[in-house]
Parts: structure tokens; sequence; C-alpha cells
């Protein structure tokens, strides 16, 4: 019986943002991922505080690469920029919302980055962030953030990375039958069945007694679920199936932390390697 592990759903992907490139694509594919869990979707405009707290100083300058001009770092038209951009990037989150049908919101805050993502994130909440964000991290480290890595706010994190679309392509779940990966199918369930694509379930046993236990309980999760023909990879495939993950760009992974010491290494693999978006469900501990 599964009862007790009844799945609360994801209400909100919060979205922060800021005058990057990359924002835009999160934003892009953070609306797509919401229309299909029926979430709705925040953005939350950031003034970095270093920049103003900068710009008060008696000889700061910013340097122009494209018009290779020096000038004065001038608060007050620091002040108009960043209104000009949190009104053009409002514009395009409604554009965008509004495309794919789903509810928003959009909140401009002066601040840390880290902390005020903390602070607007709500405990069943996603915040999407690209992984290529952070320009002193390579691409194979994923910018989960330290509202994740802390464990303050929010349910979880969605990785994105360049591609803008994950449909047509499997939804991919890690399981290893403990209460946060219970979660963790549960919500990939839901999203492969809300966009017809096909569910599949790693589970990496070799004990034959544990493995039915396994399949089992995927059996009690997915129960009167309709799904198009959910797969369960097992044993010798799981590496292959991983593997396939490192190239291709459409489908995602669910994973969920907390995992057993016997998926640890799956799970690294699958979070820092897998080219298509990543969802982290925190550990409900």
């Amino acid at each position: 019986m599964i009862e007790k592990y009844e799945f609360i759903p994801i209400r909100r992907i919060l979205v922060p943002l800021d005058n990057s490139p990359e924002s835009l694509a999160v934003v892009e594919l953070a609306a797509c991922m919401a229309s299909v869990m029926r979430s709705e979707l925040s953005a939350l405009f950031i003034e970095e505080q270093e920049l103003f707290t900068l710009a008060k100083l008696p000889f700061s300058r910013e340097v122009s690469i494209v018009h290779s001009t020096v000038r004065n770092l001038d608060s007050g038209r620091l002040e108009r920029e960043m209104r000009e951009q949190a009104a053009t990037m409002q514009k395009t989150v409604a554009r965008i919302a509004l495309r794919h049908q789903i509810g928003w919101s959009f909140k401009t805050v002066r601040g840390k980055r880290e902390t005020e993502i903390a602070t607007q994130a709500k405990a069943r909440d996603l915040i999407a962030v690209s992984r290529g964000h952070r320009p002193d991290k390579s691409r194979s480290e994923p910018d989960a953030g330290i509202e994740f890595q802390s464990g303050r706010g929010g349910s979880g994190v969605l990785l994105i990375n360049d591609s803008l679309s994950f449909r047509k392509g499997p939804v991919t779940v890690l399981f290893d039958g403990s209460a946060a990966s219970i979660q963790a199918l549960q919500l990939a369930a839901n999203i492969a069945h809300a966009d017809a694509m096909q569910l599949q379930i790693l589970v990496q046993e070799d004990d034959a007694a544990t493995l039915e236990k396994r399949r089992q309980l995927v059996h009690d999760v997915l129960d009167k679920r309709p799904l198009p023909g959910p797969r369960l990879v097992t044993g010798v495939e799981v590496p292959a199936a991983i593997q396939s993950l490192f190239h291709r760009e459409r489908g995602l992974v669910v994973l969920a932390a907390g995992v057993s010491m016997l998926y640890e290494q799956q799970f690294e693999i699958l979070l820092k390697r897998a080219r298509c978006p990543v969802i982290l469900l925190k550990s409900a501990g």
C-alpha cells in the first residue's frame, strides 16, 4: 500500500531573471513545463544589489564592449535601465505565458540572487535555472543554487540546458523504492501522461527478490494511470539507457535527492551529464 506517499503536485515554477540571454530560454521551457504540469509560472526579476552599491562609489566606471566607450557608473541611469529591462522582461513573460495558456506572475526585487530566490520560493515550488547561467562554472556543473543545497525554499530545481523542448522524448526516472523516489516516479508519470510521452523507469537491482519488490511497487504507484507503454529498465540495460541521455536533448529526467548508496553513481551521472532538462526533487527529510 502506498497511500502515505500520496503525490503533492508542484504549484509553481519560479524563474529567476536577469538581463542574460539564458533567462529567456529558461522562461520558454519553464512555461512549456508549467503547461504540462498545470502549474503557475512565477517570474522573479533580480536587481543585483552589488551593482547599485558599486554605482555609489566615486571612481566606478563601466565599459561598453559594443561601443568601445568608458563612462561613469551612474546610479540614476542604472535605476532607469533596470526599470526598462524589467518592463521588457515582463512583457516577454506575459507573451510566453499567453502562448502556453498558463497562469503567471512577475515580481522585481533587489538584493543578492541566492538570498532572493530562497526567500521567494515556497514549499512546493520548482526553481528553474540554466546550467550555463554562471560564467564561472563549466557546462558540466549544474547551477543548482544555494537555495537547493542549503534546503531553503522550494521542493526542487528544474535544470535547463540549451534545448528549448523536452517533448518527443522519454521521461526517465531513477527508482530505488524510497519515499523520495516514489514522489519522483509519480511526478514523472503525471508529466508522461499529460504529454503522451513514454515513461522510462531505471531500477538498479541485482538481487532477484529485491527487484521483484521494486517491480510490484512500481506497479502499485502506476496503477490505473493510462500511460503510453511505461518501460522498466533493469540490470545490465541501465548503463545503456543512461548513456543515451548524454546525446539526446529531448526528453526529461526526474531525480530525487537522497537515493540509496547503490544508486548514487547513476544519480550523479544523470545530474551532471544528461543533455535534456532535469528535475531534481528535494529529499523529504
